[in-house]
């Protein structure tokens, strides 16, 4: 049987997967039925809690792995045959998508401060991100 931390991981690969198949589909293919903002909100903020649920020790990693990903489906649809836009909004709607399924996550399963990858060094003085 899986542990959840499994469970997770497999999803949050899933979703990545669809999520980018789904970003780069050409223009004329997708459905127009939510504004687009509220679509990078919702992907990123199922992925954000999916990665912080099945990484906790590694949620800073995972917070900047996700924001790599969102700038490079934007650089993606700078191709032209994609008869897509990049947009520095949808690259913040990601991060702000990130932020909100990584602080529900945190909510849900304990304190950040508990978090390994948050604690403050005690000689240098810096997150352990």
């Amino acid at each position: 049987m899986f542990r959840s931390a499994s469970r997770s991981s497999v999803l949050f690969w899933c979703v990545v997967a669809a999520s980018v198949v789904l970003a780069l589909l050409p223009a004329e293919h997708r459905a127009r039925a939510a504004a687009v903002d509220l679509k990078h909100v919702a992907a990123f903020v199922v992925m954000g809690w999916l990665a912080a649920v099945a990484w906790p020790r590694d949620v800073g990693r995972s917070v900047v792995g996700l924001t790599l990903l969102g700038a490079a489906i934007e650089a993606v649809q700078l191709i032209p045959s994609l008869n897509r836009g990049a947009s520095l909004g949808d690259l913040v709607c990601d991060a702000v998508g990130i932020a909100l399924g990584v602080g529900m996550a945190a909510a849900v399963t304990g304190p950040l401060g508990n978090q390994p990858w948050l604690r403050v060094g005690a000689a240098s003085g810096r997150l352990g991100i």
